[in-house]
């Protein structure tokens, strides 16, 4: 997996794990969490984080000489796992976990931003439609 990456997007993934300046939890962890509450801003909150996971470029990284259940594997590990624990693997597996994650991460953004526009449409029906 680690050969499917250039420079930069090694880079950027590697920087996943990292506490920014400021910050009380990594940009991974942070992009893990879903919204959780249907409303205008939180739906604002769901565009931004897939603008944010597509801006990483790693999205497009083609994924498909890699076995599906091996990337299960790695993504829910990616997913469940604590940045710190990933971030102490070798290059390789911490690159691979975090590639697959992202990839994951891709989908499930939109998804979970999909998954609010029901919500909102029946909250503002109910308030004045």
């Amino acid at each position: 997996m680690h050969d499917l990456l250039n420079d930069e997007q090694r880079r950027v993934l590697a920087e996943l794990v990292e506490v920014p300046a400021g910050a009380r939890v990594s940009t991974l962890e942070r992009l893990r969490r879903p919204v959780v509450k249907a409303s205008g801003p939180q739906m604002e909150r769901a565009l931004a984080r897939v603008a944010e996971i597509a801006a990483l470029g790693v999205g497009e990284v083609d994924v498909s000489v890699i076995p599906p259940r091996r990337m299960a594997e790695l993504w829910r590990y990616g997913m469940d796992g604590k940045a710190t624990l990933i971030d102490r693997h070798g290059a390789e597996r911490k690159l691979a976990t975090l590639l697959a994650t992202v990839v994951h991460l891709t989908t499930r953004s939109v998804d979970d931003a999909l998954d609010e526009v029901p919500l909102i449409f029946r909250t503002r029906c109910q308030v004045g439609c």
